[in-house]
């Protein structure tokens, strides 16, 4: 073995080049190794970056919402363009009978260019009509497009145009088009679908069949008792008999559970009254959330909902919900309140919204089931109503508008007898004669009547009768009814007579509400509810037997309109119809289909038929304020025990004493002369000690 050499050991330092004995191989020295280390700087772990996670939701969540914005917009723009182009289509000019082009090539080597020559149509023209021979044999080929080659084809003699034929068929085929099919104005399909087909409301149709099935439990037989008090307003497939297979219960189907689906959107009370669910195509949150409102107050299950801003439970409880609905309508018809189809079908109309609402699509089995309901219910009142005539409900409520205008006349004429306006009878009567003569003297309106307030200058929300600096009389209703936009009826050009009444009316009774409750007068401070008015008007007509609605006086005055008019051997035009129904905010449709009516007169003889009508005015007794009251029956008292009164008198004078005689003529004194308590001496006012209380000395 070779001997150790430490010599071979020897390295220098790599920093200060000191030699050392370098056993571990290490390139540095002790201190240069120890300086090495302590002068590095410290290693310190980095901090992990915290991220919040909050932040990132709503920067994704803006995200999302822009790139729905952008979305929204772009459908927007492109749904316009597409609007656009189709009423361009639709007003685009008529289109020149022209001869047809036909490309004939010669055999030349290159084609020219055609003559621009037409076929003469015009029959009043003087110039003579040119044959077909002349055009073709005249007309040259077109020049080849971007160099593509043309075939070559031969054209033998073309056939003889008649021109009246022609225009004779088009006359035919325009004759025999058919006429757009009419749709329902709801949220509904068009009369395309299906659902307006001839078999869709047949028990083995297929669609019912598959998706749906009849339960068999207690909900079924209170469906069952139910529609059959009602079945006189209702479609046949809405009965369930056991022995008729074509009466299956439509209305109270449940879907089977393969079908059924998880609810996409909560539907909420609160969205539905500041109508967020509206859009373009339907804006009717309002009637929706009313029958809302009426379901969870009448019907017994639902009442434990009244409160509730979800309003799932139409979704969940759907059958049930039309069974309490049909027993509700079963028992005010024995009650003898009979309902109507419109009615049934407005609150059907309610719960297919909702569906529409919950799960965002018009393609789902209950939706197709409760929209079918509301067109079978609207196909069952218009083929009660198209014949305008009065039906058994319609005769308890119709009056001719002659009574009513009767009625005007006699309210007006019983507040002029009136001498002191200033009483709570005086101020009633002006109430119903404002009432009835806004639903008399101008084409009367909907419930927009009863919530009228006053003002001296137009507004942009709100209904108003406005009477201006000028002197002039105008309704201005901005709210929309029924899809109708506002409208200012100027009342000083239009009725006269109901400009005087109304102004007449806020001179003597200055106030902000037009109709205030009644028997409070003078608090004229709060506005009528139109339940109230409702009510009132009723009791007003009492005495003609009828139930008189806000409906009864719009019906009433377009067959009143209509029969004068044919009695002056004009029928009304389509133009007069379409500006009655404007002025009643209306559409002419439903005018002639719902309130024209044909209803029975009696016949009188023709001496009574030329004699006016002649009011019998009863002057109004007006009562006694109630301190004129006890001053009579004092009076009256004093006559009849005259003796017996003066000898209780002079027994109480006599009993006073001296102190209480001078203090009861010194109130007086004071209480009638208001210096007098001034001029008195500080010892008298101490001495009686007199008082003030209410603003009268005591």
């Amino acid at each position: 073995m070779a001997k150790y050499n430490p010599n071979d050991l020897k390295r220098p330092c790599k920093t200060c080049g000191k030699i050392i004995y370098n056993i571990k191989y290490k390139p540095y020295c002790d201190e240069c190794h120890q300086k090495r280390f302590t002068n590095r700087p410290e290693q310190t772990e980095p901090k992990m970056k915290m991220i919040d996670i909050s932040a990132i939701r709503v920067l994704q969540r803006n995200i999302k919402m822009k790139l729905a914005t952008l979305a929204y917009n772009s459908l927007k723009k492109s749904v316009e363009e597409l609007e656009q182009k189709k009423a361009e289509e639709m007003n685009r000019a008529k289109r020149e009978v022209k001869a047809p082009k036909r490309l004939i090539e010669e055999d030349g080597p290159t084609p020219k260019k055609p003559t621009k020559r037409t076929l003469n149509l015009d029959i009043g023209n003087k110039r003579p009509v040119e044959s077909v021979e002349e055009v073709i044999k005249t007309t040259k080929p077109k020049a080849p497009k971007n160099g593509k080659r043309v075939i070559n084809m031969k054209v033998e003699e073309a056939p003889q145009v008649d021109v009246e034929e022609m225009i004779k068929d088009i006359k035919i085929r325009k004759a025999n088009s058919k006429a757009p099919t009419r749709t329902l104005t709801l949220d509904l399909p068009p009369s395309s679908d299906i659902k307006f087909s001839k078999d869709w409301g047949d028990n083995n149709n297929p669609f019912w069949v598959k998706h749906f099935y009849t339960p068999k439990d207690k909900i079924t037989e209170l469906y069952q008792k139910s529609v059959e008090i009602l079945r006189d307003i209702l479609p046949a497939n809405f009965q369930l008999y056991d022995f008729e297979p074509t009466a299956f219960g439509l209305a109270n189907l449940e879907l089977k559970n393969e079908f059924k689906r998880p609810i996409k959107k909560v539907p909420l009370m609160s969205k539905l009254v500041n109508k967020d669910y509206e859009i373009a195509s339907s804006k009717s949150d309002v009637n929706i959330a009313s029958s809302i409102k009426f379901f969870r107050k009448n019907l017994p299950f639902f009442t434990q909902f009244e409160n509730d801003d979800d309003i799932s439970w139409v979704i969940n409880h759907h059958r049930l919900l039309v069974a309490e609905l049909f027993e509700y309508y079963a028992d005010q018809k024995e009650k003898g309140k009979e309902p109507r189809t419109a009615t049934l079908k407005s609150r059907f109309n309610a719960i297919t919204r909702i569906f529409r609402i919950a799960f965002d699509t018009k393609n789902y089995e209950l939706y197709d089931k409760y929209s079918t309901l509301v067109i079978f219910l609207g196909a069952h009142f218009e083929d009660d109503e198209f014949n305008n005539e009065l039906n058994e409900i319609e005769l308890k409520k119709f009056i001719t508008f002659d009574v009513v205008l009767d009625k005007q006349k006699e309210l007006e004429a019983k507040f002029e007898l009136i001498q002191n306006k200033r009483t709570m009878t005086a101020y009633d009567l002006n109430q119903d004669l404002l009432l009835i003569s806004l639903y008399s003297l101008i084409p009367p309106l909907r419930n927009e009547v009863k919530t009228l307030r006053f003002n001296k200058t137009l507004q942009r929300k709100d209904d108003w009768i406005v009477i201006r600096a000028d002197g002039d009389v105008l309704m201005d209703l901005n709210e929309e009814k029924k899809r109708h936009d506002g409208i200012t009826f100027n009342l000083t050009e239009e009725s006269p007579q109901l400009a005087k009444i109304l102004k007449e009316s806020y001179e003597l009774y200055p106030r902000e509400f037009l109709f205030t409750p009644y028997k409070k007068y003078p608090d004229v401070s709060k506005q009528a509810s139109s339940n109230t008015l409702s009510d009132r008007i009723s009791s007003i007509f009492a005495y003609t037997g009828k139930m008189v609605s806000v409906n009864t006086f719009r019906s009433s005055y377009v067959s009143y309109v209509n029969s004068e008019a044919i009695k002056r051997g004009r029928q009304m035009t389509v133009k007069d119809k379409e500006k009655l129904a404007y002025r009643m905010r209306t559409s002419r449709k439903y005018l002639d289909e719902a309130y024209l009516k044909i209803f029975p007169v009696e016949q009188q003889e023709a001496k009574e038929e030329k004699q006016e009508r002649i009011i019998n005015i009863r002057p109004v007794e007006e009562p006694l304020p109630a301190y004129q009251k006890q001053l009579n029956r004092n009076k009256k008292y004093y006559e009849d025990n005259k003796a017996k009164v003066l000898q209780k008198q002079k027994e109480y004078k006599d009993s006073r004493t001296p102190f209480d005689k001078s203090r009861v003529r010194m109130l007086h004194f004071i209480n009638n002369d208001p210096e007098y308590y001034d001029k008195m001496k500080d010892s008298t006012k101490k001495k009686y000690n007199f008082k003030k209380e209410n603003g009268k000395w005591v």
